[in-house]
């Protein structure tokens, strides 16, 4: 619905624009809107039904997509993935909402025989590198030096690997200029 929508904005907007603008990236509204709701985007949402203020509300909500790694960079190189953006409201964390969304988004890409979940993490985020690494999410060196260096230095990919290797693409795959983050 159009308020999920914006609620989802304003959330990746209030988690990731400060720390955008500190690494130089540089935050963009319509940018981040664009890869938010970009169409291959899929999403998994949680409403808190017994919330007194507001019931109904959208306390978190899990962006993803697949591709390969190499999109980050605009290619199609590297092993079939799913990239991941996941947010937790505030008021909601440290409940185990974030972790359920990831096994779920875990089982997603296990039953497409995805080799990897990887995610951006914008640098500053010490709060989401903890939680990634209490899930056994690890830094993702591969693609580092396949092209954008400014985003290199304003960024951090993690990846938790599902599978072993998978044959490369043979044939070119859509490209996206998604933007996949976590913020937990």
């Amino acid at each position: 619905s159009s308020q999920e929508k914006r609620i989802i904005f304003q959330t990746s907007k209030l988690h990731f624009e400060e720390n955008y603008d500190k690494s130089g990236y540089r935050w963009n509204d319509s940018e981040k809107r664009d890869d938010l709701f970009d169409k291959i985007n899929r999403y998994l949402l949680v409403h808190c039904k017994e919330d007194p203020d507001e019931p109904g509300q959208l306390v978190a909500f899990c962006c993803f997509n697949f591709s390969l790694q190499g999109a980050v960079y605009d290619t199609t190189e590297g092993e079939p993935c799913v990239f991941v953006e996941l947010h937790v409201i505030e008021k909601y964390r440290r409940i185990g909402l974030g972790k359920r969304l990831l096994q779920i988004i875990e089982l997603i890409g296990r039953t497409n025989r995805m080799y990897c979940l990887m995610t951006k993490i914008v640098n500053g985020s010490d709060d989401a590198v903890s939680f990634l690494e209490s899930m056994e999410w690890k830094i993702d060196n591969s693609v580092h030096g396949v092209g954008a260096i400014e985003v290199e230095k304003s960024f951090n990919f993690y990846q938790k690997v599902l599978m072993k290797s998978q044959p490369k693409a043979k044939r070119p795959v859509n490209t996206i200029r998604q933007q996949t983050h976590l913020n937990v």
